[in-house]
């Protein structure tokens, strides 16, 4: 009732109504468009689950409740909380995709990475009931308050990026710090480092004091209950059967951290060398843990290859030195495989992504992420396509085996002949790799999964519309095959849209003559004049609701038979501020064709040569303008993918009776 109250209060106040004595350019003008007044909010009720998610599992751990109870009870906060983040995430990359200048979707940005981390924490969350049950480890529900512990946390690092200015450089950097100054070049560092910068400072010290609360109650209680666990069983902890060779490994990693100067490291390796003093002498989990911490330390750049080898060694030696018997590891079936990938790979993923978000402080590296995350997401292709098979019958398994492979070897083999890329796809991104084999990989994974994916999706909607009242329909687990769909065709229309794509390669810049037709890829572009509107013009109105003016240029497109596709007209919109300064902001226009769309956007300098030249009365005089254009083919594919992805997640927030508690989400 206090909820539904607060709701009609706030629509009594009208938030939404236009109010014109406002000074419009107050706002940041990349802020200013309605797609900011639903995505914050989304946003901010997509943080508030997360914490939700994580008070629940402290509420438990505190009163000491069975993990089971507590996973109970974070599912309905969960799936709301991964509801409300893919629908912020994505209304996040409209807006860059439709106003900012990006050419693009995602970019990688700080704030924009920030925020996957706490939705990949709810993704492991929520597979935790599938995965099977791991050799001295119990089932993995014993994860769950760990990983609710997780999801806080990395809420409230997400907020820490968006809010710690002149820690990491990012778009998203709206509210400027007053205290400019860098002291270190590690992102944790850089971040109390702050403390004395006022309550901004204040309020990002607590945003990560919290985040490490939440850290350290996650990891102890995980290494008290492992160990009180093993201890009942009669067998001992690392930590009391070989204690000098854990003080070894213990000293030798932190002579490894402090050599680094990484507090970044520090934080992340310090809980699963915990948890392996707490653990089996001879459990090869947390080290394993550990090495892969370390391997992406050492590619995200936070430790050399010394540094990064000898504490990987220092953290297998336990294993190394057991005897045969104890290291003796059972190997899983291919479908057992599958379900341990969601966690594994995707816990590997985020781990990933978080180390490479904290390498990031002076610049965003795309690349690095495309590159090395290629390799996870491949694997969780391949464990999709194994869940995908499972009903299947030996023939269908073999038939796509054999499908996989021929197509693998033509892919590579013949190349470009068989896959042509659109994009930069012979851009180098080290001496040997460029972007084309990279997505010429991924894409051969999603191509092959997705449609036994598809197929699967089929099988289970005609199975819920046949169902009767007394065997009702299992919405939770069409909505998570309608999200593991929805995830295979967007990461496909990332492939094409973002992996192949340097936004600042020079190839993708075209100059236009007045009156002159130039091709660029498959088109031809013919500018035929620059026109300028203002608030009160039809034109005008009509278009925008913010803004002092409007500079636009008008462009013919052709295809390559000459047949005219239609006119776009890509500009600048002009912000008058009351101190007398002109701020510009580029309109960006774009060919929709059922394949993709294609964006072209105005240059930063050539918009303001345009204003100026437009104030001084001398539009006539610009013959040529310079455009940004990008061709992004398979384009539609993010937002039918975004669009399946939140359809699924909204079919699991669902309540049906009967079987429903039985059968598998």
């Amino acid at each position: 009732m206090l909820i539904l109250f607060l709701f009609i209060v706030a629509f009594l106040l009208q938030p939404f109504a236009f109010d014109d004595s406002a000074p419009r350019s107050e706002l940041n003008v990349f802020l200013q468009t309605d797609l900011m007044v639903i995505h914050p909010p989304i946003v901010f009720a997509f943080y508030a689950f997360c914490l939700g998610v994580g008070s629940v599992a402290l509420e438990g751990i505190l009163n000491n409740s069975d993990p089971f109870l507590i996973h109970q009870k974070q599912l309905p906060l969960a799936r709301a909380a991964f509801l409300s983040g893919t629908l912020g995430i994505g209304l996040g990359g409209l807006w860059a995709y439709t106003v900012l200048d990006w050419g693009g979707y995602w970019a990688w940005d700080p704030v924009e990475t920030a925020s996957l981390l706490p939705w990949l924490s709810l993704l492991l969350l929520l597979h935790l009931r599938m995965t099977p049950k791991m050799k001295n480890q119990g089932s993995a529900i014993i994860w769950s308050p760990v990983l609710g512990l997780l999801t806080g946390a990395l809420a409230m690092h997400s907020t820490l990026v968006t809010r710690a200015n002149g820690v990491w450089a990012s778009v998203h950097a709206f509210v400027a710090s007053e205290n400019g100054e860098v002291l270190a070049s590690d992102a944790y560092i850089r971040v109390l480092s702050l403390w004395d910068s006022g309550v901004e400072g204040a309020e990002v010290l607590l945003q990560f004091v919290v985040m490490i609360v939440f850290i350290i109650s996650a990891t102890y209680w995980l290494g008290r209950y492992r160990a009180d666990k093993i201890l009942i069983s009669g067998e001992e902890i690392l930590l009391t059967s070989r204690p000098i060779l854990g003080f070894f490994i213990v000293l030798g990693i932190i002579s490894i951290l402090i050599k680094s100067g990484s507090l970044s490291v520090t934080l992340l390796l310090l809980p699963p060398l915990f948890l392996m003093l707490h653990d089996r002498d001879q459990s090869l989990l947390w080290p394993s843990v550990g090495v892969v911490i370390l391997l992406f330390s050492r590619w995200s750049w936070h430790l050399d290859s010394i540094e990064a080898g000898i504490g990987m060694c220092l953290l297998l030696l336990p294993w190394l030195l057991a005897s045969d018997e104890e290291t003796n590891v059972n190997i899983p079936s291919l479908s057992t495989f599958a379900l341990y990938v969601p966690l594994a790979g995707g816990g590997s993923f985020l781990i990933l992504t978080w180390l490479l978000l904290l390498a990031e402080i002076d610049g965003s590296s795309p690349e690095a992420h495309e590159a090395f995350g290629s390799i996870l997401i491949a694997l969780l292709s391949s464990a999709l396509l194994i869940y995908s098979l499972r009903r299947a019958t030996k023939f269908q398994r073999w038939a796509t085996l054999i499908l996989a492979i021929v197509f693998s070897f033509s892919a590579a083999v013949y190349g470009m002949d068989l896959l042509p890329l659109p994009g930069n796809a012979n851009q180098l991104l080290t001496q040997s790799i460029n972007r084309g084999h990279i997505s010429r990989f991924l894409l051969v994974w999603l191509i092959i999964t997705t449609p036994p994916s598809v197929v699967d999706l089929v099988s289970t909607i005609r199975k819920s519309t046949s169902r009767t009242r007394k065997n009702p329909p299992s919405f939770r687990r069409l909505g998570s095959h309608l999200a593991h769909a929805g995830i295979l065709f967007l990461l496909i229309g990332h492939v094409l849209t973002t992996t192949l794509v340097d936004r600042v390669d020079p190839s993708h810049q075209i100059t236009l003559i007045r009156d002159e037709s130039v091709r660029h890829g498959d088109y031809y572009y013919t500018m035929t004049d620059i026109l300028t509107t203002s608030p009160g013009d039809v034109e005008y109105d009509d278009r925008f609701s913010i803004g002092d003016g409007f500079f636009g240029i008008q462009i013919e497109v052709y295809d390559l038979d000459g047949s005219l596709i239609g006119s776009v007209e890509p500009g600048v919109l002009r912000f008058d501020s009351a101190d007398g300064m002109i701020r510009p902001r580029s309109e960006v226009d774009r060919i929709v064709q059922w394949s993709g769309d294609t964006i072209l956007i105005l240059d930063l300098t050539q918009m303001n040569q345009i204003m100026t030249q437009a104030m001084m009365g001398e539009l006539d005089d610009v013959d040529r303008v310079r455009l940004t254009v990008y061709d992004l083919p398979g384009s539609h594919l993010v937002w039918f993918g975004w669009a399946l992805i939140i359809l699924g997640s909204m079919f699991t927030l669902t309540r049906v009776r009967g079987k429903e508690n039985q059968e598998s989400e």
